[in-house]
């Protein structure tokens, strides 16, 4: 018995000769070792006809791609009326298919071992949050293919990344201009307002432009107007008011001036639609693969929610804590204290203060 690829197939294929006969059959399997496991079963199943057992023919479990079809059907229905969620299921399904060794693959045969080359394959690309909407969606699939449709005995054990490890990585100035000089649109545009003024992600896919107060000249703080947070939010400690300055001030003019829909951010080619967040995943990945390319090592952390990072961790040497809880908007002062991390120079500048105070003591006192 052996398995073979025949000429611009990607499949392999087998052949072996059994009671006379010469059997050839496709396995629909790119992966040598499938297909030989493949082959086996196949020949002792013919083997098993021919001595007279005679086994129960189980319904053939339909590659992860052939079950794209049915999983996007059931997601319609559970979710109707919400049409994001179902994009959201939708669009990670489809992004899978990007990963070969899973595509072609029958769920029964997508176990542990697969998903751990998935999850080193994804994080070559993008960053663990949107490793984990990929396993959510994959999760969601096969549990579904297991208890609701019983055409596989169970679904593997998928173990999402955790986000508590604490980021402390933050732009400095080199870093962060070459971000932005290699950035394309709107990545840049979406950068620039994270280092600006810490507005998150998910706030600036939903910023509308009747949130957006610019006025004629700056007031006594540079300050050119607000930034009002209150759309596409889960908590109400997210609602409040930011600053723009100079630098925002142009991005947002521009991104506005482009945008044909009531968003502030829309889609580089459809301007009439709202920007989703894997084109900014996109960007990220394309970024860093170019300064890769040009032997310009990035920090693993550096991202758009790092230079939000950034722009909190300056902040909070230059206000109090509650202060800044309110410009990150965050529900509890223990979660803004993840977000600060003094530097070496301010706790150097805060000693320095102190040792000034302290000699002029005796002097007053004499």
């Amino acid at each position: 018995m052996r398995v073979f690829k025949r000429p611009r197939s990607p499949y392999y294929y087998f052949d072996f000769d059994l009671g006379g006969t010469t059997y050839v059959k496709s396995t629909r399997l790119k992966n040598e070792r499938q297909a030989l496991d493949y082959a086996a079963a196949y020949r002792l199943k013919l083997i098993k006809r021919q001595v007279g057992i005679i086994e129960e023919e189980k319904p053939r479990v339909p590659t992860f791609q052939e079950f794209q079809a049915q999983f996007d059907a059931w997601i319609d229905a559970q979710h109707a009326g919400k049409p994001g969620t179902i994009k959201f299921y939708k669009s990670n399904y489809q992004k899978l298919f990007e990963f070969d060794p899973m595509r072609d693959l029958a769920l029964d045969r997508i176990d542990e071992a697969v998903i751990e080359r998935l999850k080193f394959w994804a994080l070559r690309k993008v960053g663990r949050t949107t490793v984990n909407r990929y396993l959510a969606t994959l999760r969601k699939a096969l549990r579904y293919a297991w208890r609701k449709l019983k055409i596989i005995d169970k679904a593997p054990v998928i173990e999402q990344y955790q986000n508590e490890r604490q980021v402390e990585y933050v732009f400095d100035e080199a870093t962060y201009l070459l971000w932005i000089d290699n950035a394309e649109e709107p990545l840049r545009s979406a950068s620039i307002l994270a280092r600006n003024s810490g507005i998150a992600r998910v706030e600036m896919l939903n910023l509308e432009k009747d949130c957006v107060i610019i006025r004629k000249d700056p007031d006594e703080d540079g300050n050119w107007g607000d930034l009002i947070i209150k759309r596409g939010l889960k908590r109400r400690a997210r609602k409040r008011v930011l600053k723009i300055n100079q630098e925002s001030k142009s991005v947002l003019e521009n991104l506005i001036s482009q945008s044909r829909c009531r968003y502030v951010f829309c889609q580089p080619r459809h301007p009439v639609q709202k920007l989703q967040p894997w084109v900014l995943e996109s960007e990220m990945g394309r970024l860093r693969e170019k300064l890769a390319r040009d032997k310009m090592k990035l920090d693993p952390d550096a991202g758009l929610h790092t230079l939000r990072h950034t722009f909190l961790t300056e902040a909070g040497e230059h206000t109090d804590a509650f202060t800044l809880q309110y410009i990150a908007g965050h529900d509890t002062i223990k979660t803004t204290m993840r977000y600060v991390h003094p530097r070496a120079e301010s706790v150097s500048r805060a000693f320095g203060r102190i040792n000034q105070k302290q000699k002029k003591k005796p002097a007053e006192s004499a």
